[in-house]
């Protein structure tokens, strides 16, 4: 997994920790949107992104496409759009758009698929509780951050620790916390993996080579899940040895 995927899977996960912090103290509205909204945004997000070379639509549900992730330069069906109402994974509603690039050439998911992958997120957008508008996953992303970066309600400021007995008393919050996180981490990723598993039978026809290069990507993800259980229990002992070196200063 290269550093961009990292990044992008840590500002997904900080994403999903405040999003779940706000929906316990706010009332979310009902909001009411349609297909042909959200693939009027899809439109605009494929064509403004500078990624795409063109993207021009041809006819009904069908689109020219060229982009310098991949080569292809050739037809984008869009086969269905559907809206799914929020779910236990995902904290806004989201739609989901099923393409197809037609006619492409043989092995090409042997050399490219992680790129193809990639832009495929594109294809999945979020609706914006506040603004009613459907947004990728790295505008969701960047609001997010923004909200926290802002203290929104709900965040508590960081107490004064000049005192042992509320340094102390912090820290055990900050074990509490740091746990919760860490059990998060490990969630998601099963869940993700989960998800992908899922998303891969439901929109791609796999045939014998692709099969081969499911296979790798699942071993990535178990490694993940490996590491993200070795990340937790190490975090773990450093923050015991943090509460033990805060007992024995207030001894």
């Amino acid at each position: 997994m290269g550093i961009c995927t990292q990044l992008r899977l840590w500002r997904i996960l900080i994403c999903l920790c405040l999003t779940v912090s706000i929906a316990w103290t706010q009332e979310k509205p009902e909001i009411i949107s349609d297909e042909a909204r959200l693939l009027e945004k899809w439109e605009t997000i494929q064509k403004n992104d500078p990624q795409n070379l063109v993207f021009e639509k041809i006819g009904d549900g069908l689109y020219h496409f060229k982009t310098k992730r991949f080569p292809y330069d050739g037809e984008l069906r869009v086969y269905s759009v559907i809206i799914e109402k929020e779910n236990n994974w995902d904290q806004f509603p989201t739609g989901n758009i099923t393409v197809e690039l037609l006619n492409l050439p043989d092995h090409f998911f042997d050399q490219y698929s992680t790129n193809y992958f990639r832009w495929a997120n594109l294809n999945k957008l979020y609706l914006d509780i506040e603004s009613g508008d459907w947004i990728s996953e790295d505008e969701l992303t960047n609001k997010s951050l923004s909200k926290l970066h802002n203290k929104q309600p709900g965040f508590p400021d960081i107490p004064d620790t000049s005192d042992p007995l509320k340094s102390t008393a912090w820290s055990y919050r900050l074990l509490i916390v740091f746990s919760i996180f860490i059990i998060g981490i490990v969630l998601y990723t099963v869940v993700r993996y989960i998800i992908y598993i899922k998303e891969m039978n439901k929109n791609f026809s796999i045939n014998k080579e692709s099969i081969i290069e499911q296979q790798q990507l699942q071993s990535e993800q178990e490694k993940r899940v490996k590491e993200s259980f070795r990340l937790a229990n190490e975090t773990n002992r450093l923050l015991q040895e943090i509460l033990n070196k805060l007992k024995k200063t207030k001894e």
